[in-house]
């Protein structure tokens, strides 16, 4: 079996063509930026800790039910292991 060749050479293709970027962006940039406010930082950390929460909940009745699904699952098989065996002996 021959070892997979790519027909197109490196040296034949070209490197992609970088986007200039032009220089009147700067200003439009700059007006974008704004300054902190001094009481931003105070005001987003209680909404990060709730949003830190919620997920936490989230989180933890991802798992009870995840758990519970698999209690559930195993009663299922065994039952029907169980059922099996009796049809087996009959």
């Amino acid at each position: 079996m021959k070892p997979f060749t790519d027909s197109s050479s490196t040296s034949e293709q070209t490197p992609p063509a970088r986007v200039a970027q032009p220089e009147a962006a700067a200003p439009q940039m700059a007006k974008r930026v704004r300054a902190a406010k001094p009481g931003a930082s105070a005001a987003v950390k209680p909404r990060l800790e709730n949003l830190r929460e919620d997920v936490n909940e989230r989180a933890d009745d991802f798992i009870k039910r995840f758990r519970e699904n698999l209690l559930l699952q195993r009663a299922e098989s065994i039952e029907n292991y169980r059922q099996m065996l009796q049809r087996g002996v009959q």
